[in-house]
């Protein structure tokens, strides 16, 4: 089934849908996972640093963005107010501007975005604010390689903070410890 609304768009193998929330499951054996399509989340705007140049990543243009899509082996989503928290669970995968992540358990916290209701399009009327992403995470950017045990995204303030054994590899060599804040714009880990 595939479920197609004013905040999101998600589709799954079997859905169980009750008031204000949604539980979702896929079939990994058959290669039906969850997937839900969030809104685009920004270029957190590292420069170009190439990681290993044998395997050049992909480039995104300055302006460049792509729609956030999570896939899964399940998901619990529920609604309070203006809040939407979505609970994947499971070989959690990620493909958004310039990121590409892993993990095995990730919620990604949302706000109805009421101001932006006039012409709006669907995504654009509700707002990640913050993405949690626990057990064997990595990350991939342009440039940069980053594994955790738990990263933190806030998108508006493009802050990524990789905890517990933390290890970043770019250009400029490789950043290691408990607790790794990557701030935007700068070329390596702070």
């Amino acid at each position: 089934p595939i479920i197609k609304g004013r905040r999101v768009q998600l589709r799954g193998a079997q859905m169980e849908l009750v008031e204000g929330e949604a539980i979702v499951r896929g079939v990994p054996k058959e290669d039906q996972l969850v997937e839900v399509t969030l809104p685009t989340l920004p270029n957190l705007g590292y420069p170009s640093v190439a990681v290993d140049p044998q395997q050049p990543t992909e480039r995104l243009a300055a302006n460049e963005q792509r729609p956030t899509l999570v896939r899964s082996e399940s998901l619990h989503m529920s609604e309070a107010g203006d809040l939407t928290i979505f609970k994947f669970d499971k070989s959690v995968a990620v493909s958004a501007t310039n990121l590409e992540a892993s993990c095995q358990r990730m919620d990604v916290f949302t706000e109805n975005n009421n101001a932006n209701a006039g012409d709006a399009s669907l995504m654009e009327l509700f707002e990640v604010r913050r993405i949690e992403a626990f057990d064997t995470v990595r990350i991939k950017q342009e440039g940069r390689l980053a594994t955790a045990n738990a990263a933190t995204i806030v998108p508006a303030l493009g802050r990524l903070t990789l905890e517990g054994d933390a290890v970043v590899v770019d250009g400029s060599g490789r950043c290691l410890g408990p607790l790794v804040p990557v701030g935007p714009g700068q070329p390596r880990a702070l």
